[in-house]
């Protein structure tokens, strides 16, 4: 069933409380801080197309956060079943209220542009897997690395759209993403550090067993989340726009994902005896389309 998605607090003293929280998340950033102010205006004007395209692609991502949000949130629940540290189930907490931040400042964005960012939705909250056929800390290391790949491949993607951005109230949006992205991204990698010299050898077979699935998932949701476009080129202004305005264009952004996919995380991944670039010549293909 679809719904209304909105993203502002309510009338209750329980935004204020949301509100301290948010202060308290970001860590003295001043003038630097992501959230929209009032002198937050378009610095130029842009292309029509380029200007929906941009609302369609924010409004988008904003949908994605918000997902995300959900993921890091059950994921929690099982590092307390699997024996996970301290440490690592408050960070995954956290990465599951910067996700919520993330999908409010998407829609901040969307304002931003011009357009309205409430969207009639139906917003997949599917449960994470469980794996039962593997052990319990394995199958949150599992869906924790899962999570962190992603973030890892956006972590690039997010460079290329800082280095082009014009628009200033939006720059401080991606460097916001970028920063917490890259505590997602370690969150995952970190855990596999801390647990591979402890896991038996039927735990290691567990990890390998999962990567055609795992990259073959990893594929469908990266190709899923990529900015809106053909294969083809837009013409130079509407790119130039959209440059502007925090996208790469299309068919970039594809060839740095499958590029960071090889340089990055088959290698990390083969390191750890997960033989990730067999498994990703054997990934299990996934269509996401919807």
């Amino acid at each position: 069933m679809k719904s209304i998605m909105s993203l502002k607090p309510g009338p209750t003293s329980i935004a204020s409380f949301h509100e301290r929280i948010i202060r308290s998340m970001l860590g003295g950033e001043g003038e630097h801080s992501p959230e929209k102010r009032d002198d937050d205006v378009l610095s130029r004007d842009y292309h029509p197309r380029a200007m929906e395209v941009a609302i369609r692609t924010w409004r988008k991502r904003m949908i994605h956060e918000y997902e995300s949000a959900a993921v890091f949130a059950q994921i929690v629940p099982q590092l307390m079943e699997g024996g996970a540290t301290i440490d690592f189930k408050t960070t995954v907490l956290r990465c599951a209220m910067d996700e919520l931040r993330h999908a409010t400042l998407c829609s901040q964005v969307i304002e931003f542009l011009g357009d309205d960012p409430r969207t009639e939705v139906e917003i997949d909250l599917g449960q994470v897997p469980n794996h039962d056929d593997c052990s319990k800390r394995v199958g949150a290391l599992r869906n924790l690395l899962f999570a962190s790949l992603t973030e890892t491949i956006s972590m690039g993607l997010l460079t290329e759209e800082r280095e082009r951005v014009e628009e200033p109230y939006i720059a401080r949006v991606l460097r916001r993403l970028a920063a917490d992205e890259s505590l997602h991204a370690r969150v995952g990698w970190t855990y596999l550090a801390a647990l591979h010299d402890d896991l038996s050898d039927e735990e290691r077979q567990q990890l390998r067993d999962y990567m055609p699935v795992a990259l073959g998932h990893l594929e469908a949701e990266l190709l899923h989340a990529m900015p809106l476009g053909s294969g083809e080129k837009p013409p130079r202004q509407i790119l130039d726009d959209l440059f502007a305005l925090g996208f790469s264009e299309a068919s970039r952004a594809r060839r740095l994902m499958y590029q960071a996919i090889d340089e990055v995380v088959l290698s990390r991944l083969d390191a750890f005896g997960l033989q990730a670039t067999d498994a990703w010549d054997e990934r299990i293909t996934v269509d996401l389309a919807h």
